[in-house]
């Protein structure tokens, strides 16, 4: 045991030992005292006293981080984020998240896995703070003004909140560094994993207005693309960017800069998501309404959940009168209006066989098997998102060599990234050639008027 003539110099770890030892009297008392100085710090700790000390030490450490009294269900609850396995820790962190405001008192323990080792478990803790609400702001706050790892992974946490919980230092800091990035930002190629429309026009205000957006507030183009990305490594929470409670699916567009003199609108009007008329006529009449204005308007849906709800759309219109409309989804239903768009020529059409069922009808069998082993592991998480993509392609490439062999050419598949690349603007190939002219913002539907402006992304 310290003694007391030694409590004024105490660390953390013997602050934890004192209050862990059983024995009470003045030790205690400053114990605590040095333990409720160091906040954030001493939360790990503290949450493991909850789980092994005995019942008084429990209780103590308990009060500091905001229980009102430990029960068996709060030990249990707490025990499930200090478990060895990563998996565990994150499916145990996700339930809080689901929990919602009655999650509220385990604020401090929930901050201890926004510095866990695994960076799932860090993006589920992110989730966990959004979904439980505002009533975490101060504890994400005390985190953020600590000298911890996980003050970054707080800052996350208030942004998913809602900007407005940022605290105003902050703010300035990344209005800064956004208006810094955005004067010399390259735009970078990816793989949409969302809808969006591309008029022919560098007026953003019109663009605006047409789509009923406000507050728009200027963002790079990487955190604008972000959320409608494909992304293997995308943090993990349903809550996060895709989520339908509170309008976040639909609360915010993109609108980008002009690109090659396209602008392009990433999201979904509020007017598409809660009028449910049927939606392919109300497509048609958005983008023929949307040409009226700005002459040429396409819109695409490229949406990949590696299941049922996979489609693709494209729309085109000019001046007021519909081109084409094109829709097929993962059951092979399809809808079409109009001839078939230049850009489309050459292409196949979508099958459910792809390029293991091609394989499987004209290859050897050891060939295919040995192609099949070669393909590269979705889950392996030694591959970046980039690193998978470059493989990935190397090895569709050695498939469609193996059945050119045996006489099997097969033309590139319809997709609305493809058919956007060969139209308007390829997300794709954005780069250094791209031309850019002035910044993009992410700006408030209808919606998001009610909620305000929230989400985290790279810059």
């Amino acid at each position: 045991m310290v003694g007391a003539e030694s409590m004024g110099a105490l660390d953390i770890g013997a602050a934890l030992a004192v209050l862990g030892d059983g024995t009470r009297g003045a030790e205690w008392a400053q114990a605590e005292t040095v333990l409720r100085q160091a906040g954030p710090a001493a939360w790990p700790g503290l949450a493991e006293l909850i789980v092994v000390g005995a019942d008084e030490s429990a209780q103590r450490a308990g009060a500091l981080l905001g229980f009102t009294h430990i029960t068996d269900e709060i030990r249990m609850r707490v025990l499930s984020l200090l478990d060895e396995d990563p998996g565990e820790r994150r499916e145990s962190v996700i339930d809080f998240g689901l929990g919602g405001a009655a999650m509220v008192p385990f604020a401090r323990v929930l901050a201890t896995s926004l510095d866990d080792p695994d960076p799932s478990v860090v993006a589920a803790a992110v989730g966990a703070f959004a979904s439980i609400g505002r009533a975490t702001v101060p504890v994400l706050r005390e985190v953020r003004q600590s000298r911890l790892r996980s003050r970054r992974a707080a800052l996350a946490a208030l942004a998913e909140i809602g900007w407005d919980a940022i605290d105003p230092r902050d703010a300035r800091l990344l209005t800064r560094l956004i208006a810094s990035k955005s004067r010399t930002e390259i735009p970078q190629s990816f793989y949409p994993n969302a809808e969006w429309y591309a008029l022919r026009s560098t007026d953003r205000d019109a663009v605006l207005r047409a789509f009923d957006l406000s507050d728009p507030v200027p963002v790079t183009m990487r955190a604008g693309f972000e959320r409608w990305s494909t992304r293997r490594t995308k943090p993990s929470g349903h809550w996060l960017f895709g989520g339908w409670a509170d309008h976040r699916q639909c609360g915010q567009m993109f609108v980008s800069p002009a690109i090659d003199g396209w602008t392009l609108v990433f999201g979904k009007p509020k007017q598409m998501y809660h009028e449910y008329e049927y939606e392919h006529d109300a497509q048609q009449r958005r983008c023929v309404d949307l040409s009226r204005e700005f002459g040429t308007v396409y819109w695409y849906v490229q949406i990949q959940n590696g299941g049922c709800g996979d489609w693709m759309s494209w729309c085109a219109a000019e001046h007021g009168a519909l081109t084409r409309y094109y829709h097929h989804d993962f059951y092979g239903d399809a809808v079409e209006v109009g001839e078939p768009l230049a850009a489309e020529a050459g292409l196949r059409d979508p099958d459910a066989a792809g390029l293991w069922g091609l394989m499987n009808s004209h290859l050897p069998h050891e060939r295919m098997l040995s192609l099949i082993r070669a393909q590269p592991d979705y889950d392996d998480q030694d591959l970046d998102d980039a690193a998978f993509d470059a493989a990935q392609q190397i090895w569709v490439g050695r498939v469609r060599a193996a059945l050119a062999e045996v006489g099997i050419d097969i033309p590139p598949t319809r997709s609305a990234a493809l058919i956007a690349q060969r139209t308007t603007v390829g997300l794709g190939e954005l780069g250094a050639d791209s031309q850019v002219e002035g910044h993009g913002v992410l700006a408030l539907t209808e919606c998001g008027r009610r909620w305000g402006h929230r989400g985290a992304f790279p810059l």
